[in-house]
């Protein structure tokens, strides 16, 4: 069995009140049990016949000493690829409560091979967290819902919370665009995902603007945008380990929002489940309360040993031995346990590093997105000057917009067309008109109505200097539709055929005719 990911919680509560948070989470697993079907025992080793009649193999089993006690359910069950394990293990202790699950999967026949397996929070695991019983992980309280971090101040807590050296778990930031989210339900569906291995935090332009201001535009989420931000050690000066998926690079290819929330959640299961298989790991009262049974299980035997003297010393070196080798067992797991997590966390880091992507994956930003529109001329003036020419205008025409108009992003991918539709004008023809051609490569755009061009007085408002002289442009792009004045964003331009250059006259607030 391989496995796929791991979950560890400790609940910060009163000695009093551990006996009964331990029953509630036996309690817990037992109604979790009794939902999938009916057990041919009630305790120790059986059979679940599920509703839809498949049989899973069940064991429940508890070990206890004067250190506490931990019980273990495990349940192996058949699914389409193969078998599917889920261990849970409780411990209680005078002075805390633990949880420590496993999910696992495998072959049920003698096969080599990758085994394809979507690994998801089992709903057994959100009910335990659900309790009230306040659970941790390290020092970071986990839950199933998103937290919102809406406005300035509630921004510098969420800062606050990212760069704390102490922080244990990833933080999953989701931004607004326009006050709307990718699609209404995100945050919520992927806090539900990660429960107990993340933090999910829904931020809107306040705070993302905030995020900005103190810790740069290279740290920050905006725009629409999603953000996974690893925990600081070892990533604390490179962004590029906290991958960011911009708006667009969401929606690349697919139709559907829900499609583009589909996909991303399925991606951040696979990179933060499959890292916590490494990463999380019992907290010591499991190792406490195993041990201290094993001393008093020594001491019994050599109770019994002392009637017969003549075994009395052999039984004596048993138990020394057998302690200590368990003991070297227990640090020999511990330690391959760490070296296992280290080596994910080598890989994962590679993979960040190198930006290796398998097809099904979304694309995370190899450079910052602009987070305004300013940002985003700014940068296309930096990467495009051989082939786009801005004329006076545009700086002016910047100002009648909203800083995040656009959204910038889209402003920067579209005047990147504009570059390559450059480029293609000195090696041949377009082979077709200009707005045919960037409608072709899906850019919204369209030249004037007769009405408009017959009209001096709207022709007029679309004069504009190409950086020579001033000159109507009827040609234009348009990268937000149908919104405010401010975000109704239109980049007029002209193609310049025998210079192999486009001009750009105007970025700003579409025309008034």
């Amino acid at each position: 069995m391989r496995k796929v990911a791991s979950y560890s919680l400790i609940a910060n509560i009163q000695s009093d009140a551990i006996p009964a948070g331990y029953d509630a989470v036996t309690q817990a697993v037992d109604r979790w049990l009794a939902s999938k079907g009916t057990r041919s025992r009630t305790d120790g080793r059986g059979v679940l016949k599920y509703h839809d009649g498949r049989e899973a193999e069940f064991t429940v089993g508890t070990v206890s000493s004067g250190a506490g006690s931990v019980v273990e359910y495990q349940l192996t069950e058949p699914t389409e690829t193969g078998l599917f394990q889920t261990v849970i293990r409780i411990a209680q202790t005078t002075s805390v409560l633990a949880v420590y699950a496993e999910l696992l999967v495998g072959s049920s026949l003698n096969q080599l091979g990758p085994l394809a397996f979507d690994a998801r929070c089992p709903v057994v695991i959100r009910g335990i967290i659900e309790l009230d019983l306040d659970w941790h992980v390290g020092e970071m309280p986990v839950g199933t819902r998103p937290i919102s971090f809406l406005g300035k101040e509630r921004a510098q807590s969420l800062v606050d919370v990212i760069w704390h050296p102490a922080r244990t778990l990833p933080i999953v930031v989701v931004s607004e665009q326009e006050g709307s989210l990718l699609t209404p339900q995100i945050a919520d569906n992927i806090a539900t995902d990660l429960s107990g291995l993340a933090v999910v935090a829904h931020i809107d332009v306040d705070a993302s603007w905030t995020i900005t201001a103190v810790k740069g535009r290279e740290w920050s989420c905006y725009n629409g945008a999603v953000r996974l931000y690893w925990p600081l050690a070892g990533r604390s000066n490179n962004h590029m380990m906290n991958p960011l998926w911009t708006r667009s690079s969401l929606l690349r290819g697919l139709y559907d929002p829900r499609d583009a929330s589909y996909r991303l959640r399925k991606l951040l299961r696979k990179k933060i489940l499959s890292s916590s298989a490494f990463s999380m790991r019992e907290a010591d009262c499991f190792h406490n309360v195993r041990q201290e049974h094993r001393k008093e299980q020594y001491s019994l035997q050599k109770e019994t040993a002392k009637t017969e003297s003549d075994w009395k010393d052999l039984a004596d070196s048993y138990a020394d031995d057998n302690l200590a080798l368990a003991a070297n067992l227990e640090n020999a797991n511990r330690e391959n346990q760490i070296l296992q997590e280290q080596i994910a966390n080598l890989e994962l880091a590679l993979r960040w590093r190198d930006g290796e992507a398998e097809a099904e994956e979304i694309h995370a930003a190899i450079e910052v997105p602009p987070a305004t529109v300013e940002d985003a001329i700014q940068q296309a003036r930096e990467r495009f000057d051989e082939y786009l020419a801005f004329g006076d205008d545009v700086t002016e025409g910047v100002t009648t917009l909203a800083q995040d108009a656009g959204p910038p992003e889209k402003i920067l991918q579209y005047l990147d067309v504009l570059t390559e539709m450059a480029k293609t004008l000195r090696k041949e023809p377009l082979g077709t008109t200009v707005i045919q051609w960037l409608k072709d490569r899906g850019i919204n755009c369209s030249g004037e109505s007769d009405t408009v061009k017959n009209n001096k007085a709207a022709m007029k408002l679309r004069t504009w200097h190409d950086g020579e002289e001033r000159r109507p442009f009827e040609s234009h792009l348009k990268p937000s539709d149908g919104t405010s004045p401010d975000r109704c964003v239109r980049i007029y331009f002209d193609a310049e055929v025998k210079a192999g250059k486009v001009v750009i006259g105007w970025i700003g607030r579409h025309p008034q005719s």
